[in-house]
């Protein structure tokens, strides 16, 4: 009985005969020649086509594929397993990858300049150090000394 509705779900009778196996898998290529270079820096970037804001973070997206950044989208609604593996809550969220590891996460809408200071960050060395100083009747502030 088992064999019977098993055979019917696995291929049903009314499709035929099933296809037949190649004898060989055939080798498309060694895996040297399919080598494909993971791009430094990408951005994965889960919407909704019900989500407003995603809909006008789309445009500064745009621009950042122009100036050549890699931009993935994620349809939250279609792709439920990658946002489930990445914990999306909350659309638009934007991950940045750098060697194919998340450096960093945001939630909302950001300016093209915003997002490249967190791809690229700027951060020249500070020389300098903090002091604290009377800060009149209040009491104590600290302040930045540069040197």
């Amino acid at each position: 009985m088992f064999a019977i509705l098993f055979s019917l779900i696995v291929w049903p009778p009314f499709l035929g005969p099933p296809p037949a196996l190649p004898a060989e898998v055939p080798v498309v290529a060694e895996m040297s020649d399919t080598v494909t270079s993971e791009p430094a820096e990408k951005l994965l970037v889960f919407t909704a086509k019900y989500c407003a804001p995603c809909k006008s973070f789309h445009p500064i997206l745009d621009t950042l594929v122009k100036e050549g950044i890699v931009v993935e989208y994620v349809d939250v609604s279609l792709d439920f397993q990658q946002t489930q593996r990445n914990e999306i809550t909350v659309v638009p969220t934007t991950i940045v990858l750098k060697s194919g590891k998340e450096v960093a996460r945001f939630v909302g809408v950001k300016s093209a300049a915003q997002i490249k200071r967190i791809l690229r960050p700027e951060s020249p060395p500070r020389t300098g150090h903090y002091e604290i100083q009377r800060d009149g009747r209040w009491g104590w502030k600290y302040v930045w000394v540069r040197e």
